[in-house]
């Protein structure tokens, strides 16, 4: 089964999972994979209202970002969040990405996974699809 995952109108929309009284272990599990479908019919072209004035980018992406954080942290676990950006993704066809988090493999603290499609602090909808999501080593 494939998700289909419409991004809102709201400036931070994404997916996230917290695992319960357990914190990865990054030494032994640091690589994410997922194959994802981005679709060409979005609009990557207008600009949106922003978050605020640090927003560096208002048009919607064709790309995912992957964060680690740590979810003790409340609303600030973006403060120490580890993240990384695959961007400017192909359209119009199945890819799949791997997220190497083995240089944060010494962190101990995270425990949520974040997946955000089409950039953030934007207001730009938009509808991504993913597949087979693996946290591995």
């Amino acid at each position: 089964k494939v998700y289909r995952y419409q991004k809102s109108s709201g400036f931070y929309s994404n997916l996230s999972f917290t695992a319960d009284d357990y914190k990865f272990d990054l030494i032994k599990q640091n690589k994410i994979t997922v194959k994802v479908y981005i679709p060409s019919y979005n609009d990557y072209e207008t600009s949106n209202p922003v978050a605020g004035e640090w927003i560096a980018e208002s048009r919607l992406r064709p790309q995912l970002a992957v964060k680690l954080q740590d979810s003790d942290m409340g609303g600030n676990a973006w403060e120490n969040q580890t993240e990384i950006i695959k961007s400017d993704l192909e359209t119009d066809k199945w890819i799949e990405l791997e997220f190497d988090f083995s240089e944060v493999s010494d962190r101990a603290d995270y425990d949520k996974i974040v997946i955000q499609f089409g950039a953030e602090g934007h207001g730009g909808p938009g509808f991504f699809f993913l597949d087979d999501f693996k946290f591995s080593e």
